[in-house]
């Protein structure tokens, strides 16, 4: 009876707009700085665009930007403790270190090649908050915090509007959303949380689309043709999820040859986009053995990975890349999928495998039961399956083609945080079929 009375009484858009901001509260707490994956370098590439620098810098063999040297005595004893378990950061230090000053005129060259590729989109609220606050006289710490806590915000007032959007699951958008590692990534320096948001937004604009009683028109093209070319420029692996256009119906459109041309537009608008921002950053591309040897291995950079070499061994070897796919999924997915539920630090402390596997039931059950006036008819099912195919196996070979050793076999570590946007394509497919069970 509870369950019951609490589906049918709270309403999810206000359930997540309470419960985040909880969690949001007490994360920044409990957790210092600069402990989730690659953020100090995250911080430093959303430092360099506020200042001008849209594209990598190049300098030496090395890839980073000219960043103030306050940042380094803020940032080093919090480095150390989210690449140690072991280190403990004493009060001193954490005093300490929100008393360094910002100091903009004093620079060094820092490498951040692993982040340097992400263009503006990636960090726009980022970029937009540092950008106010280096007009003040403020410590290196609140200009730390005055970006992440403003993207925080961002992150939970889009995501609140796209709950109180989609027109179908909001319960289970909502439970989605509050997963502990979405909410661990959106409060910190991260490329992630800008892809995530574009991501939904276009997840919940097309079902939208599908599902209205409106007919789809010029501004609702331009809209989605504007979603797909920032998530693009975003993160282009996932560029893939522009084919969940199809499951607009054809009916929406005034006839079959607007229908053809309107997707056909959205998918060249999107793959041009994807294609031309890969072509540029890709000329920065420099591999371990080129990049200048006094600094590459304090760089967060595969010792291993050489982009033009693992291209040519994949086309010469023909099913290679299908081995791939298949031994990624299925030799270690233990650690992609605790992560897409929670991991912390480095992805080195993850949740107990009894939470992780209760949480999995409890979205299955959710996605299952809820009740939802349209539902999913099989082509449209297909659509998700096959969108969720085709960027999870993009987003393989993104890593593969960058990180791996040529020639290895395997997707070495995949990420659940990377799986954010691709998930709720395969979770849907639960959906519908028991939505007449009376919850007690």
């Amino acid at each position: 009876m509870f369950l019951k009375t609490f589906f049918h009484n709270i309403q999810p858009h206000k359930f997540f707009l309470f419960t985040a901001i909880i969690f949001g509260v007490v994360y920044n707490i409990v957790s210092p700085p600069l402990q989730a994956p690659d953020e100090y370098d995250h911080f430093r590439r959303a430092y360099h665009l506020s200042e001008g620098h849209f594209l990598p810098e190049k300098k030496d063999n090395r890839l980073g930007g000219e960043i103030p040297v306050s940042f380094k005595e803020f940032i080093t004893p919090y480095r150390l403790a989210a690449t140690n378990l072991k280190y403990t950061l004493t009060k001193e230090q954490f005093k300490n270190s929100f008393k360094v000053p910002f100091n903009n005129s004093e620079k060094e060259f820092n490498d951040f090649p692993n982040t340097s590729f992400y263009s503006l989109i990636s960090y726009f609220p980022h970029v937009v908050a540092m950008t106010v606050a280096k007009q003040f006289t403020i410590s290196t710490a609140t200009l730390f915090y005055s970006g992440r806590l403003f993207t925080f915000l961002v992150w939970i007032l889009v995501t609140w509007f796209l709950i109180k959007t989609v027109p179908i699951y909001k319960w289970l958008f909502t439970l989605l959303a509050l997963l502990p590692m979405n909410i661990y990534i959106s409060n910190s320096y991260s490329a992630d949380t800008v892809t995530n948001l574009l991501s939904f937004t276009l997840i919940v604009f097309i079902l939208k689309y599908a599902f209205d009683d409106k007919q789809f028109n010029y501004k609702r093209l331009l809209f989605l043709i504007a979603l797909a070319v920032l998530l693009a420029f975003s993160k282009v692996v996932y560029v893939g999820l522009i084919f969940l256009i199809f499951i607009i119906p054809s009916g929406k459109f005034r006839s079959k040859q607007h229908y053809l041309f309107s997707s056909g537009l959205i998918l060249i608008c999107s793959f041009a986009a994807a294609y031309i921002w890969s072509h540029v950053v890709m000329a920065y591309y420099t591999p371990y053995h080129i990049y200048n040897p006094a600094f590459r291995d304090a760089s967060c950079i595969s010792s291993c990975g050489n982009y033009p070499e693992q291209k040519k061994y994949i086309l010469s070897h023909g099913f290679y890349f299908l081995n791939v796919v298949y031994r990624s999924l299925f030799d270690h997915p233990y650690t992609y999928l605790v992560s897409y539920i929670g991991a912390f630090g480095g992805f080195d402390i993850p949740m107990p495998t009894w939470l992780t596997v209760i949480a999995y039931i409890v979205i299955i059950i959710v996605a299952s039961i809820e009740v939802t006036v349209n539902t999913f008819s099989r082509k449209q099912k297909f659509i998700l399956f096959f969108t969720g195919v085709f960027t999870f196996v993009f987003l393989l070979l993104s890593q593969h083609l960058t990180w791996d050793c040529v020639g290895e076999g395997v997707v070495d570590l995949i990420q659940g945080r990377y799986l954010i946007p691709i998930f709720p394509l395969f979770i849907l497919l639960f959906g519908g079929y028991f939505p007449n069970i009376n919850i007690p």
